[in-house]
């Protein structure tokens, strides 16, 4: 009944208690074929294991059947040529000894390989990562969390003479609204108002799993003199309203963001998290930092702030420099922002 073998879309895996199977629709005469099986997850490789069963259905069937997808990144490998994905095109783990010089620069070399996994949420392991210049988010596969750590291909970049302030934004810093709501940027070592606020904004639809949050918490317990966490508030009023923020940390001279949010409650918020983004600027530039680390380059707010995009090697170039000065620090605590001046703020 089958006619060769089947690569089964991301959109016909479902989830069946511990695990996952598969359902693939093939074309007979008179009607579809429903063939289901189990699917078997090997490290961030699925492959399709021989069909259990085959049921005809009527044709279009399978549009009306609930779907589920399996987290990206995953590469699917056919039942019938289970060792048949390129070895280049499998993720790897990333271990410790991999971050040692040697190692290091021969992943650094790999133009080819981005992406990496480890099921080590302890904080050493984080900041060794992290300090080598990958980025590292959370992703789930089946029932099992890991740290997916990723030496991009590509950075965006803010250097302070780049920065970019939009029109519209430009006028909002000069009318004296802002003023009258009375913000403060409050850049905080207790990063659970932030993780809170995230969790708020995203409900569950984020890479934030619990145990990524939970290795937030532990880096920010325990801040060392080369790694610092940091919540990064925009608050308003007399009551500190938290309408902004981002989740970030610093290695040397260097901030790079995680993630952020912004409150989109009121129609009067709908730039705050832009504001957010400016008076970090200024604050980071004010105290000497060597530049901003903004992560993967396709989000156009990034190129708006003025990030430049830089290739793998030149970025790490730039990062091993910036990241052997002394952390120049950031407050602990309300830093209050006098936002026409910062706005007006020129490069140091």
């Amino acid at each position: 009944m089958l006619r060769g073998s089947y690569a089964t879309p991301f959109g016909l895996a479902r989830k069946a208690g511990e695990g996952w199977t598969y359902l693939i629709v093939a074309e007979d005469d008179d009607c579809d074929l429903a063939i289901e099986g189990a699917l078997e997850l090997r490290g961030f490789t699925a492959v399709l294991r021989p069909p259990e069963s085959s049921v005809r259905v009527e044709r279009g069937w399978l549009d009306k059947v609930s779907q589920s997808r399996p987290p990206f990144p995953l590469r699917i490998a056919t039942w019938a040529f289970p060792d048949s994905l390129p070895e280049d095109e499998r993720i790897l783990e990333l271990r410790p000894e991999d971050l040692e010089r040697g190692n290091w620069e021969s992943l650094v070399e790999d133009g080819d390989r981005s992406h990496y996994w480890s099921d080590r949420f302890d904080p050493d392991f984080y900041r060794a990562q992290a300090t080598s210049g990958c980025i590292a988010i959370a992703m789930d596969r089946g029932d099992q969390v890991f740290l997916a750590p990723e030496l991009q291909k590509e950075y965006a970049v803010l250097d302070w003479e780049n920065l970019h302030r939009s029109r519209s934004l430009d006028r909002l810093f000069r009318s004296g609204k802002l003023e009258s709501q009375g913000p403060r940027l409050v850049v905080n070592p207790d990063v659970e108002p932030v993780l809170a606020a995230l969790r708020q904004r995203w409900k569950g639809q984020s890479w934030l799993h619990p145990e990524y949050m939970e290795l937030m918490r532990a880096l920010a317990r325990d801040p060392k003199e080369d790694f610092r966490l940091w919540g990064v508030e925009l608050r308003l009023g007399a009551d500190g309203l938290l309408v902004a923020g981002e989740l970030g940390y610093c290695v040397g001279r260097t901030y790079t963001s995680l993630t952020g949010f912004h409150d989109r409650e009121k129609r009067d918020w709908k730039d705050l998290g832009k504001v957010q983004l400016h008076l970090l600027a200024a604050l980071l530039q004010e105290r000497g930092y060597a530049f901003w680390n903004l992560g993967q380059p396709y989000m156009q707010y990034k190129l708006d702030l003025g990030a430049r995009i830089l290739g793998r090697k030149e970025f790490l170039e730039r990062w091993r420099l910036a990241i052997v000065g002394k952390d120049p620090g950031l407050n602990d605590g309300a830093w209050p922002i006098e936002t026409k001046r910062r706005a007006d703020a020129q490069p140091l």
